[in-house]
Order: structure tokens, then sequence, then C-alpha cells
């Protein structure tokens, strides 16, 4: 058995070590946000878009969690170019997944019908992807809803 004194020498070693843990843990859930310059950098699409409609494609089971998340297309109108060969008028795809719901911070940049907004995309095939976690730039127009459809196979449009 632990003698007294070794208990109250240790035990705010032990507090301070834990207060610590838990104050870093927070710290450790998000990475550095990228710069605007970063960002435009890694860029292939940084552009002004209106979000014209979100459809969820499918779900699948997270790894870690097996939490089913949906995954969604959002189908949007290129409205002013700021980077990219993509001309204004041309209506693209973006990719974007759910986030589970234990998972500290916004790990992925979702888009909803209806808003207006600068974003910096990545080509991913004859889609796009964001650039990163913080790849929503500046908002123009608010959604109609910030909802997302809840079913594969739903779409939500702007009204």
């Amino acid at each position: 058995m632990l003698d007294r004194a070794v208990f109250r020498s240790v035990l705010p070693c032990l507090a301070g070590f834990l207060l610590a843990l838990t104050l870093a843990v927070p710290a450790l859930a998000l990475p550095e946000p990228m710069t605007d310059d970063e960002l435009l950098a890694k860029s292939d699409l940084v552009a002004l878009i209106e979000v014209l409609s979100v459809t969820s494609v499918g779900a699948l089971p997270d790894p870690g969690t097996r939490q089913a998340l949906q995954f969604y297309y959002a189908k949007a109108k290129v409205l002013e170019v700021k980077k990219g060969d993509v001309k204004p008028g041309t209506e693209i795809t973006i990719e974007f997944r759910e986030v589970p719901e234990d998972i500290v911070g916004r790990w992925e940049v979702s888009y909803y019908a209806g808003e207006e907004l600068w974003t910096y995309l990545r080509k991913r095939g004859e889609n796009y992807r964001a650039t990163y976690w913080n790849a929503r730039g500046k908002q123009v127009r608010p959604a109609s809803s910030n909802k997302l459809p809840s079913q594969p196979g739903q779409t939500i449009s702007a009204e």
C-alpha cells in the first residue's frame, strides 16, 4: 500500500499531468489552417460559386466509429474565377462527406443549396474536393437551408 507522504507528493504531479493532457487533446484535434496563399497555391480552382443542389450519393460505415456516413455531391455554378481554367457559367460537381459525430472540429467542408461563396478546390477526376478543412472562403449569400440530404438519392435544391 502507498505511504501517505508518497501519495501526497505524487498526487499534484498526476493532477497536473492529467490537466495538461486534457488541454492538449483539443489542440491536436485540427491541424493549423492553411493561409490564403497556401490554399491558393495548392488549389486547382479558386472560385465564387453558387450551390445549385446537394445530393446524397450513398453512405458507408466509418472504419473507426462504424457510424454510417453520407457522401454528397454538390452541383455548383461557377460565377467568378480567381484561379483555374473553368469558365464562369460552368457547372461543376463538388464531393464531400459527413463527419462522424464524435470528431472534434470541422474536418470537412460542407456546401449547402442556395449559398454563394468563395471556395478553394482540388480536381478529383471529373469532380472537385475542398483543398483543406478551411477551404471555405467568404460567403456572399447564405444558403436557403443549412440541411443536408439524409437518405441516399435525396436532393436538396436551391429555392
